[in-house]
């Protein structure tokens, strides 16, 4: 019932109360699976302004490491191919990319799917090439729980010095971001 708490508390924008139900799940059940998503959910809604390196196994088997992009705007990615909205995104992310080159922007997503293969499958169907990471347990993997993954879709916004520049950004967020610091820099 805490968790239902804080997630609900967390989706209504009152992230401090969000926070206090996380704390008091690792403080009163610290030996429970759920609460090391509750350590990643308060680090996630924390997370404005402190570094973020994400390093794993991609989807092909090769090894990712974000902090390789520092320098560029990185946008993390959290999906599943069960999700809808978040294969609406990735269109949007191929266009943003196609738009804005990958000199300066560069997108890493993180499968959330129990099964790789239709990961795989998605990605070559929609010609989707930028790094994918992928752990086994889909929600319940370690790359879920690091940030407090509980739903989807879920883009955090890393800025060129390698800190998060937003939690909880949008596509049409990321946009207009990009169409900000695309005109600032001319």
């Amino acid at each position: 019932s805490m968790l239902q708490l804080a997630t609900s508390q967390e989706f209504a924008g009152e992230n401090e109360e969000a926070i206090k139900w996380y704390e008091q799940i690792v403080k009163e059940y610290p030996q429970i699976e759920m609460a090391e998503k509750a350590t990643g959910a308060t680090r996630r809604l924390q997370s404005i302004g402190k570094p973020f390196d994400l390093r794993g196994q991609g989807l092909d088997g090769r090894p990712i490491d974000t902090s390789s992009l520092r320098g560029n705007l990185v946008l993390i990615h959290y999906w599943a191919t069960w999700c809808e909205p978040c294969k609406q995104d990735m269109k949007q992310l191929k266009q943003l990319l196609s738009q804005y080159g990958r000199q300066e922007f560069a997108v890493v997503g993180v499968n959330l799917d129990n099964d790789p293969k239709a990961a795989l499958t998605h990605l070559r169907a929609e010609r989707i090439s930028w790094p994918q990471l992928h752990d086994s347990g889909g929600l319940d993997s370690s790359l879920a729980k690091q940030m407090g993954i509980f739903a989807l879709p879920v883009m955090l916004l890393v800025d060129t010095d390698g800190t998060v520049a937003n939690r909880a950004i949008t596509i049409e967020e990321l946009g207009a971001e990009l169409k900000k610091r695309s005109t600032s820099s001319r």
